[in-house]
C-alpha cells in the first residue's frame, strides 16, 4: 500500500492586490509560519516543505522517484 506525502513548496513573494505582502517565515524542513494581515500568525507542518531556494532536482528526488522506483521495481 503507497504512503501519501504533503509537502508544500514556495514561490519568491507575490504581491497582493493592494500591494502588501502577506509573510511567512521559514521554520524548518517541515513547517512554516504564515503572519496575516492581522499579525496572526499560523503555523503549519507538512511532510516536506520545499522553500523558494529549493532545487526542482530535491522535489524529484523526494516526491517523483520513491513513484518511479515503485512501479518501476
Amino acid at each position: 500500500m503507497a504512503n501519501i506525502r504533503v509537502c508544500a513548496r514556495f514561490r519568491p513573494v507575490i504581491l497582493q492586490d493592494d500591494g502588501e505582502v502577506l509573510g511567512s517565515a521559514r521554520s524548518d524542513s517541515r513547517s512554516f509560519t504564515l503572519q496575516n494581515e492581522n499579525d496572526e500568525q499560523h503555523k503549519f507542518s507538512f511532510d516536506k516543505v520545499f522553500y523558494k531556494d529549493s532545487e526542482q532536482a530535491d522535489v524529484y528526488e523526494f516526491l517523483a522517484r520513491p513513484l518511479v522506483r515503485g512501479i518501476i521495481c
